[in-house]
């Protein structure tokens, strides 16, 4: 059977997603760029355009029958022209944002030498190497000055001399640095890669195996001798790699110096909003991890500062702005135990996840459901809190996030406890411990918790507190282990337990412990 997904349909959703995101003022600016060709009502694809913006679809049934001389073999050359002069529209407009007039002045700069104008032609590459290096763009300086060495040695210029060594220095100088830059993104883009499919570290064994990758080629690398892009990458690289072996103290050391590279590099805050507001979303990160409130609170301040800076133009911008305002936003009402309060805005980030105009990923949107699941189970919702992390369970893919998968189904279990749900407890309970074992997310704190589980059906009302208070004394005694403590980054279990033994809720815990630390 043949898959509905044609190339041409593919194709169809493509131009349609780029129509969708354009901006009034970028729509407006594409009919005064048809209207230079001509009158913008006898192009045809513009109005395909029109069609398509007014519809806010892709029916080629519609559009073939509204748009008049249209015929269906035209159809396919027709949306590439469209979708080609969008892009081209689009160029003009940002034309003057830094990077894109690099790569314009470098374009000049090839048509004044396919022209014959070899020295009009090296005084443009020369403003476009001083950009290039004022940017930290060395992928394009390199190409820059490559084109360079070309003209050089095709053609007699008055510029011999010590000319053709210093070429070849700064050649080298560049592509040294496009070596080290290649070489750290790589490491960096890797461990994120683990991350994906695995998470934090689960044993000594996959510690040894992430420190054997990570250190491998980062010895002798001289931080101080390293342009913007590589600092950048080199303390991402080690940011990973502490975050994912649980080393937060140390994650947010670098977090701090990968903050540090634009006090060092001021121009490319400007330039590169984008890593800024992560250098920050990072250190929001690694706070919350520290339990520091104060200067978590701080660091939010400081990313909320962040969207009087993004541009109407970005929507890419924009959408990794509000990823971790919301993220951050879940993780403050975590740190203070105000789990209900949070319930009164989280319609507008269902919205958001549901409309998702910003493409949010699969990764993303899987973090956002655990984490509102167990917003509503702090809040004593377990009903809501299961339809959340039903959405985990019970979605296809099981190569990202192994173990949000695996604590899903844990905090699962225990929301069908609260609400007596004896019987599926007891079903889902050995469904559960067999995926765990399947994934190999088995350790001792899951081993405490599967055995309290088992037990639960022939405990005896009276002995039911007299067991939570052993599985607590047995957990608190794995919270600072190495390896185990990783189970606490997923569940306050040790709330919960307390919350039974006390006959409090687990949000009156939480916050009881929250407003205990602001009196130290």
């Amino acid at each position: 059977m043949k898959s509905k997904h044609t190339a041409s349909s593919n194709k169809s959703d493509a131009l349609l997603q780029l129509i969708l995101s354009m901006s009034s003022a970028e729509k407006r600016a594409f009919s005064l760029y048809v209207n230079r060709y001509g009158h913008s009502e006898d192009v045809l694809y513009y109005r395909v355009f029109v069609e398509i913006n007014k519809r806010k679809s892709f029916d080629e049934s519609v559009i073939l029958a509204n748009v008049e001389g249209l015929k269906s073999s035209q159809l396919p050359n027709v949306r590439a022209n469209l979708y080609r002069h969008i892009l081209k529209s689009l160029r003009n407009l940002y034309g003057r944002l830094d990077l894109y007039n690099l790569v314009e002045q470098f374009d000049f700069a090839r048509i004044l030498y396919d022209k014959g104008l070899y020295f009009q032609s090296l005084d443009q590459l020369q403003k476009c190497k001083n950009k290039a290096r004022e940017l930290q763009e060395y992928f394009i300086l390199g190409d820059i000055l490559q084109f360079e060495k070309f003209i050089e040695s095709q053609y007699i210029t008055s510029s011999v001399g010590d000319r053709a060594g210093n070429l070849s220095q700064k050649s080298n100088n560049a592509l040294n640095r496009i070596s080290q830059t290649t070489f750290l993104s790589n490491k960096a883009l890797k461990l994120y890669d683990w991350y994906l499919k695995n998470g934090y570290i689960k044993n000594f064994k996959e510690k040894e195996k992430l420190s054997s990758y990570f250190y491998q080629g980062m010895a002798g690398l001289d931080l101080e001798k390293m342009g913007f892009y590589e600092r950048i990458y080199y303390h991402q690289a080690y940011m990973w790699y502490y975050y994912i072996a649980q080393d937060f103290q140390n994650y947010y050391r670098h977090c701090l110096k990968f903050v540090h590279a634009f006090e060092d590099f001021p121009q490319m805050k400007k330039v590169n909003l984008v890593i800024y507001m992560k250098a920050v979303h990072n250190i929001c990160n690694a706070l919350f991890f520290l339990n520091s409130y104060d200067r978590y609170k701080a660091r939010f301040d400081q990313f909320l500062k962040i969207k009087k800076k993004i541009s109407p133009k970005k929507a890419n911008v924009e959408g990794l702005y509000y990823l971790y305002y919301y993220l951050h936003r879940i993780d403050l009402y975590i740190l203070e135990g105000r789990f209900q309060a949070s319930w009164e805005w989280l319609p507008e980030l269902l919205q958001l996840i549901h409309e998702n105009p910003y493409n949010w990923d699969q990764h993303r949107i899987l973090v956002f459901y655990y984490k509102i699941g167990c917003l509503y189970f702090g809040g004593g919702d377990y009903s809501r809190a299961i339809d959340f992390l039903n959405l985990i369970i019970n979605q296809k893919s099981y190569d990202i996030r192994t173990d949000i998968q695996s604590y899903a189904r844990i905090l699962n279990l225990i929301s069908h406890y609260e609400l007596g749900n004896e019987r599926l407890l007891q079903y889902q309970v050995k469904s559960v411990y067999r995926y765990l074992g399947k994934m190999e997310e088995l350790q001792k704190v899951h081993q405490y918790i599967f055995s309290f589980l088992r037990k639960m059906p022939s405990m005896k009302i009276l002995e039911v507190k007299d067991h939570f208070r052993e599985l607590k004394s047995q957990l608190e005694g794995l919270q600072n282990d190495p390896i185990e403590k990783r189970f606490f980054l997923y569940l306050d279990i040790l709330s919960w337990l307390e919350s039974k033994i006390t006959n409090e809720t687990v949000e009156e815990v939480i916050q009881s412990k929250f407003l205990e630390t602001r009196k130290i």
